[in-house]
């Protein structure tokens, strides 16, 4: 039986409310096999961590990468120990270059490659971002300074077909302007791999669609793109489609547009590309337009990929697949876009009918990608991902806070298709989760362990004394945007607030009590279809708007206990205890 199932069965006898049993008895037992199931719970979360043996490789150390000399490649070769590798993950650390931070948001690309002689090379793309408008960062303001750096962080297990002989190219293209050459970036790129069983590992790496392609109508572009074909060879039953795709120029970056997958003449997927939540992006602020929605990127973050599942594959016969785009959505006559689009079809020889991955600790985390998330008293967040071939009904959570040996558990039903990523949230009733083991299984019978584990340390949560608190706001010349909530730990609303006056100062007494709180002040501007705080310099140049303040001071004192950057683009998450 899988050991996360006999958990959850040693779960539900400790919770069995036995009529034939004295209770003082019942609650002695009921306590031992809660104590039991948390100790295996542990030690299978610890062994796991102990267990995963990890090669590292670093590419790059502090490397500058970024000048004004338009497309750049850097390469460089690194030997790959041999093993049997479970797991593969890239991480790129984003710096402000020795000669100072650049100012523009650039697409950066990075590649496993072959080398063909001195001066050819096949490139595979497995990981894309945009650099953060970065002039802060350079002139040292609102807490940036030339120090500052931002993890990339990308599962590329796909590609372990790929890292395979002596060695290993690893190759980033940038490129860009800024004032004639005299700033740009920097970049550590660094490979983990983590051994482990590789029956569920992919076997092959097809190159499918690889080209910037030029928008001049749905039916032009479509009729660039050609289908690609091909079969499976002997032993693989399965494949995915994994897609890196962004939008450049005028129309390309500022209007939505509609991407479609065919496989053997079939429509299987359809996704808007229109990135909605730049607003709330972990670096902010920035010192350029960061705040609006853009074609499946915003400035500073890490491209998704999207990966679709092939379901309907011809075992034997050629298979094949087609990606085609709808009507762009814009009102502009002359329309300049170019898509760029690396797209790769995964085969494999095995895969789990169910398999739910724990992906990532959203909260509590010390990932600065997660900093809208953190620090949190409130609920615990992980990132699950559904890995198998069939859609998942239920999950299974167990966890315990290491620090404090607090225990805590979650089981519901709820459904992921293949390849679909949620955050599940569970209540939080602990003081504060310092570190924290987790492990996840199916409601099923997951066989896949090697991604069931993980481990975090989070921030501690502000900690205030007061009893009554002042929420005060000076709010803008369009005030109506702007909305402040106030709960509970238990998710109650103790306050709520809707700015009705332009250029007004409120200030809100609030009485609270001893626990734990979340505060958000959120904004959403109709013009922009995002939100530009209480200050943003588009907006004050461009639609003269004023700017606003937002402080939280305690109301008998008078001292001044967080006042918040009002550059904070669609919403201030704010949470903290009172003790």
């Amino acid at each position: 039986m899988p050991f996360f199932i006999w958990l959850n069965l040693l779960w539900y006898y400790a919770d069995m409310n036995l009529s034939n049993h004295n209770m003082t008895k019942l609650f002695d037992k009921n306590r031992r096999f809660k104590i039991l199931a948390f100790s295996l719970l542990i030690f299978c979360i610890h062994s796991a961590i102990i267990a995963q043996d990890t090669v590292k490789v670093i590419f790059f150390q502090d490397s500058n990468i970024q000048q004004f000399r338009g497309v750049e490649w850097h390469r460089i070769a690194k030997k790959i120990p041999k093993g049997n590798y479970s797991k593969a993950i890239l991480q790129i650390d984003l710096g402000c270059a020795t000669y100072g931070c650049c100012a523009w948001d650039y697409t950066y690309k990075g590649f496993f490659s072959k080398k063909i002689n001195d001066t050819s090379y096949v490139d595979a793309e497995v990981a894309r971002l945009i650099t953060p408008y970065s002039s802060f960062m350079r002139k040292g303001r609102y807490g940036y300074d030339s120090s500052w750096s931002h993890p990339y962080v990308y599962d590329v297990t796909d590609y372990l077909p790929l890292l395979k002989g002596d060695s290993i190219f690893y190759s980033a293209s940038t490129g860009g302007w800024d004032d004639k050459g005299k700033f740009g970036f920097k970049h550590t790129v660094t490979l983990y791999l983590i051994k482990g069983d590789t029956i569920r590992n992919p076997v092959n790496v097809l190159p499918a669609f690889q080209d910037n392609y030029r928008y001049q109508g749905s039916i032009q572009i479509d009729s660039m793109i050609n289908p690609f074909r091909f079969k499976l060879r002997p032993g693989e039953n399965y494949a995915k489609l994994r897609t890196i795709i962004t939008g450049h120029e005028q129309e390309g970056e500022f209007s939505p547009i509609n991407f479609h997958v065919k496989l053997n003449g079939k429509a299987i997927y359809q996704k808007r590309l229109w990135k909605t939540d730049c607003d709330q992006n972990p670096i902010q602020p920035q010192s350029g337009t960061w705040i609006f929605s853009r074609t499946n990127w915003c400035p500073g973050e890490k491209v998704n990929e999207i990966e679709v599942h092939l379901a309907d594959l011809k075992i034997e016969g050629e298979n094949e697949v087609e990606i085609y785009f709808g009507k762009i959505e814009t009102e502009s006559k002359e329309i300049h876009a170019v898509y760029s689009i690396e797209s790769h079809v995964i085969t494999y020889r095995y895969k789990d009918s169910f398999d739910v991955a724990l992906i990532d600790i959203v909260s509590p985390s010390r990932n600065p990608n997660y900093r809208m998330h953190n620090p949190s008293c409130s609920k615990i967040k992980l990132l699950v991902k559904n890995e198998g071939l069939m859609a998942t009904d239920s999950v299974f959570i167990a966890g315990i806070d290491v620090g404090t040996g607090l225990e805590f558990r979650y089981t519901n039903k709820i459904d992921i298709e293949p390849y679909q990523s949620t955050i599940i949230e569970i209540e939080n009733n602990y003081l504060d989760l310092s570190s924290v083991g987790i492990g996840i299984t199916e409601g099923r019978n997951n066989l896949n362990k090697n991604n069931d584990h993980l481990q975090s340390s989070g921030i501690i949560t502000p900690k205030h004394t007061a009893k009554q608190l002042v929420f005060e706001i000076a709010t803008t010349n369009d005030s109506s945007v702007n909305k402040l909530n106030l709960t509970n730990g238990q998710g109650t609303v103790v306050f709520k607030k809707d700015y009705l006056n332009n250029n007004t100062t409120y200030a809100d007494t609030v009485n609270v009590s001893p626990g734990c709180y979340q505060l958000e002040l959120t904004d959403y501007d109709k013009n922009y279809q995002c939100g530009d705080g209480l200050s943003f310099w588009y907006s004050s140049r461009v639609m003269k708007k004023t700017s606003g303040i937002f402080k939280i001071y305690d109301a008998k004192s008078g001292k001044i206990l967080k006042v918040f950057n009002p550059d904070f683009g669609g919403r201030i998450n704010y949470e903290f205890r009172i003790e």
